[in-house]
């Protein structure tokens, strides 16, 4: 079983539960969680940090498009990493 572990900036949560309509907290929220864990799948995959440099590196990244994700607390828009070869998926969407 995989094991993710990132971290949050408590900051970064309380601006958006301060600057957020009541309805779009959660949304948010999960938007910035999602987001996050995408980034570190990414990571995972090409095996180098940002800026790294790795004899064990698989790709480089290579930007970020965004896409809507359909939950039952809304429709976030996510920003979903690329990388140079294509082959990276993240596991929050199912392939088609």
């Amino acid at each position: 079983m995989t094991q993710v572990h990132f971290t949050l900036n408590s900051g970064e949560v309380q601006s958006i539960i301060e600057h957020s309509v009541k309805e779009d907290v959660s949304k948010n929220i999960l938007s910035t969680v999602f987001n996050q864990l995408i980034k570190n799948q990414r990571t995972e995959y090409i095996q180098a940090d940002d800026y790294q440099r790795s004899e064990s590196r698989q790709s480089q990244r290579n930007g970020y498009y965004e896409r809507d994700f359909t939950t039952r607390v809304g429709t976030p828009r996510l920003k979903v990493p690329r990388t140079r070869d294509g082959d990276f998926s993240p596991t929050v969407f199912e392939r088609y």
